[in-house]
């Protein structure tokens, strides 16, 4: 979940946050959780701008690039924002915030991006959407600034470049992720030139060989209606690495938008809310259950940890039933239960060390499976007795079972 980088980005209720030994102590229990599954797991960098409320800052004002005030009517909140009390408050007026003040803004994420490696998560990503600070610096409704981080697309992306660049000091830039909402109405955003600006930043991060860009490009969670959508299909024309849709997606869509080679893959929120076993329940074509909205924000374990497994007499990490569910064996955790049974084909030669075509064999049969093990391998040259079988007792034996090893985890 989006997740603070600093006490001033705070300004939602319970939410979490990244910028103290504490917070780190509690990520490394959930990341050492999921990683027990074989999961890897990213950081969403978070600050919330004007979308905040004084409450959540001892009473000091919020800020943003510029000050204007959000209209809730505009998307559906008139009836204002939480507090940090939990109650329903009128939007309040940020106030710009100061150039001065913008070199600490970058520093509290590259700071807070030290503690997600400390903490254990496998990359990190820069939230520059929703609405919340770094959207409200890419936005020409958002931002009236005329220093060097208003005006032009090139000063609008400034910020969020110097964010980046600050964040890879410390990750490589292919474990960095950026989020983008080019459509989105949500904390009363859109822009005429949304197009525009969003073809600019997608440009600009083009060779930088992000992880990926995450585009909220569904309307379902509503259009600002000010300009052309800007879809999956454009941003790909214009941005030549990995981008993952989001928003309204089911199984048949998602599974078109990654045919079309429009998205290396598609984000799904709210059917992971109901459902844990959501990527099983896809596979296996099983009927979805319905998330309770009433229970979305709230703080407590109902609505969060109480939507059961579709095996629900069974735990799916150890003894379920269905042979694509994962499975811890000791120390090793599949992704799934379907095992390549070790087959002796000898076609290893007479050195007996692996070779290209081994390396094809097994490197193919790992795309899917759970685990392989691999052909009999003799221990030691008096072991042998199979023509052309593989071998590890010699350097070059290890050599070449490397090779084969870096194919198959790759």
């Amino acid at each position: 979940e989006a997740t603070t980088v600093s006490e001033a980005a705070n300004g939602w209720p319970g939410s979490a946050g990244l910028y103290k030994q504490e917070h780190v102590e509690g990520w490394k229990r959930v990341n050492e959780a999921v990683h027990a599954k074989g999961c890897p797991i990213i950081y969403q960098m978070w600050h919330m701008g004007r979308a905040a409320h004084s409450s959540f800052l001892n009473g000091e004002q919020i800020v943003a690039p510029s000050a204007i005030k959000i209209d809730g009517a505009k998307f559906g909140s008139a009836d204002g924002m939480y507090a940090a009390d939990g109650t329903k408050q009128p939007y309040e007026m940020p106030r710009a915030l100061e150039t001065s003040e913008i070199p600490a803004l970058v520093e509290s994420y590259r700071a807070s991006a030290e503690l997600a490696k400390e903490a254990g998560f496998d990359g990190v990503e820069i939230h520059s959407a929703n609405g919340y600070l770094l959207d409200e610096f890419l936005q020409t409704s958002t931002n009236k600034r005329t220093d060097q981080y208003g005006g032009s697309l090139e000063n609008r992306f400034r910020l969020l470049s110097e964010i980046l660049e600050a964040v890879a000091t410390v990750w490589p830039y292919d474990r960095i992720g950026i989020r983008f909402s080019p459509n989105g109405v949500y904390n009363d955003m859109g822009s005429e030139d949304n197009i525009e600006t969003f073809t600019y930043a997608l440009q600009q991060l083009s060779g930088k060989n992000l992880a990926y860009v995450h585009v909220m490009d569904g309307l379902g969670f509503g259009y600002h209606e000010k300009c052309e959508v800007f879809t999956l299909e454009m941003m790909h024309k214009v941005y030549d690495g990995n981008l993952i849709g989001n928003v309204g997606y089911d199984r048949e869509s998602g599974e078109a938008a990654v045919a079309a080679g429009n998205a290396a893959a598609i984000a799904y929120g709210r059917p992971f809310i109901g459902n844990p076993d959501l990527p099983l329940r896809y596979a296996l074509d099983l009927p979805l259950a319905e998330s309770d909205a009433k229970t979305w924000f709230s703080h407590e374990d109902e609505g969060y940890n109480t939507y059961p497994f579709y095996f629900k007499n069974t735990l799916p990490t150890e003894k379920a039933p269905h042979l694509l569910s994962p499975v811890r064996l000791g120390q090793i955790v599949l992704r799934n239960r379907v095992v390549m049974a070790p087959l002796t084909r000898g076609r290893s030669g007479e050195s007996r060390i692996p070779n290209d075509i081994n390396l094809k064999y097994y490197s193919d049969r790992a795309t899917y499976a759970g685990m392989v093990i691999v052909e009999a391998t003799t221990v030691s040259e008096a072991a042998n007795g199979w023509t052309g079988s593989a071998g590890l007792y010699k350097p070059e034996h290890v050599e070449g079972w490397k090779r084969v090893n870096e194919a198959v985890h790759a």
